[in-house]
């Protein structure tokens, strides 16, 4: 049939005009490209086999996240990275050609993450140009362990109110007052914000009068105004110890009240 071509007959296929790239780029925010022609696909080399491909990359170039956040943040131990249903699940949702990291290097890459993150928030609490305002709180774990937990809040130039955790450490008993401030004096020492303190936010107890007193000395010297308006108590702690007070001169009566329930519903 003579409509019908050989097949060892060359068809020129249709090419739209090419635009050069580097001009496209070029062209005024007004300007519009229609068509840009895409050439034939070259073939790959096969030099290209002898190479693997990264595997902290995905297939578009973008970089894999590593799973170092969610292990803090749901504060699992690094030791279940190492297994088995966890290397299934990152392969699933990296890829294959993903290597999950041994525990040893999950905590390396953490404490990495800690320092950076440390780094940018200093450069912050350095560039605040008011002061900068303290609370801190003292609790013991299941495990009989004293924490400290000292929070800093700030306004910068936005004019909003930023607070972070600066500091986590373990206090060892007894928690006096010297030692209590001792390690507030120190980890705010590290910090290079002593002399931008502004006021110091604590709960009633005995041994933080004790500990403000110190850091009286150490944080204002002898501004008498500073040192007055530094120590504030804790609202929340004072509404706790006032409605306590109040429940003692009803206590007779809140016992019968829930004797009278144990009463009914055990009679049910």
């Amino acid at each position: 049939m003579d409509n019908i071509l050989d097949c060892d007959s060359e068809v020129e296929s249709p090419v739209e005009p090419s635009v050069d790239v580097e001009s496209v780029g070029s062209l005024p925010p007004t300007s519009t490209v229609t068509s840009v022609s895409i050439g034939k696909k070259l073939p790959r080399s096969s030099v290209w086999n002898h190479f693997n491909v990264k595997a902290d990359k995905n297939d578009d170039g973008s970089e894999v996240k590593k799973p170092d956040g969610y292990f803090v943040i749901e504060e699992l131990p690094f030791v279940k990275v190492e297994k088995p249903t966890f290397h299934r699940w990152i392969k699933m949702a990296f890829g294959p050609q993903f290597k999950p990291p041994c525990h040893s290097t999950m905590r390396s890459d953490v404490m990495l993450s800690f320092q950076e993150e440390q780094s940018a928030l200093k450069d912050i609490l350095r560039s605040v140009p008011g002061k900068v305002c303290l609370t801190s709180d003292l609790w013991t774990s299941n495990q009989k362990l004293g924490y400290m937990c000292i929070t800093a809040h700030f306004i910068i130039k936005d004019w909003k109110l930023h607070k972070r955790v600066l500091s986590f450490p373990v206090l060892p008993a007894p928690h006096t007052g010297r030692a209590i401030s001792d390690a507030m004096y120190a980890n705010l020492l590290s910090w290079g914000i002593c002399d931008r303190i502004g006021t110091i936010t604590l709960d009633n107890a005995s041994n933080n009068d004790s500990d403000v007193s110190q850091l009286k000395d150490k944080f204002f010297g002898d501004a008498t105004l500073s040192r007055e308006l530094c120590h504030l108590r804790c609202t929340a702690h004072v509404m706790n110890l006032i409605v306590k007070a109040g429940l003692k001169h009803v206590e007779v009566s809140l016992n019968n009240i829930r004797e009278s329930v144990k009463h009914l519903k055990s009679s049910q």
